[in-house]
Protein backbone atom coordinates (compact mmCIF):
# COMPACT_ATOMS: atom_id res chain seq x y z
CA UNK A 1 0.00 0.00 0.00
CA UNK A 2 1.80 3.11 -1.05
CA UNK A 3 -0.33 6.22 0.34
CA UNK A 4 3.09 8.51 0.44
CA UNK A 5 4.75 7.11 -1.74
CA UNK A 6 6.82 4.97 0.74
CA UNK A 7 6.68 1.50 0.76
CA UNK A 8 5.98 -0.32 3.72
CA UNK A 9 7.91 -3.61 4.63
CA UNK A 10 5.92 -6.66 6.36
CA UNK A 11 8.01 -5.94 9.30
CA UNK A 12 6.81 -2.79 10.16
CA UNK A 13 3.00 -4.08 10.18
CA UNK A 14 3.50 -6.67 11.83
CA UNK A 15 5.37 -4.38 14.88
CA UNK A 16 2.37 -2.02 14.06
CA UNK A 17 0.01 -4.83 15.08
CA UNK A 18 1.80 -6.69 17.86
CA UNK A 19 0.47 -4.51 20.36
CA UNK A 20 -2.91 -5.38 19.11
CA UNK A 21 -2.71 -9.06 18.73
CA UNK A 22 -1.12 -9.09 22.42
CA UNK A 23 -3.73 -6.83 23.98
CA UNK A 24 -6.72 -9.06 22.58
CA UNK A 25 -4.58 -12.29 23.52
CA UNK A 26 -4.43 -10.90 27.59
CA UNK A 27 -8.00 -10.17 27.73
CA UNK A 28 -8.61 -12.98 26.06
CA UNK A 29 -7.04 -15.06 28.86
CA UNK A 30 -7.74 -12.72 31.23
CA UNK A 31 -11.68 -13.87 30.53
CA UNK A 32 -10.82 -17.59 30.46
CA UNK A 33 -9.02 -17.40 33.69
CA UNK A 34 -12.65 -15.40 35.41
CA UNK A 35 -15.22 -17.84 33.79
CA UNK A 36 -12.86 -20.69 35.06
CA UNK A 37 -12.08 -19.42 38.66
CA UNK A 38 -15.56 -19.71 40.46
CA UNK A 39 -16.44 -20.52 43.94
CA UNK A 40 -19.00 -23.57 45.11
CA UNK A 41 -20.36 -21.22 47.31
CA UNK A 42 -20.42 -17.22 47.67
CA UNK A 43 -17.73 -15.32 49.02
CA UNK A 44 -19.84 -12.63 51.53
CA UNK A 45 -21.75 -16.36 53.27
CA UNK A 46 -18.26 -18.35 53.96
CA UNK A 47 -17.34 -14.34 55.57
CA UNK A 48 -20.36 -14.28 57.62
CA UNK A 49 -19.90 -17.76 59.02
CA UNK A 50 -16.39 -16.70 60.19
CA UNK A 51 -17.49 -13.88 62.46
Amino acid sequence: MRLSGIAVTPGTVMIAALPIILGAQLILAFLAYDTQSRHDRPYFIRNMKMK
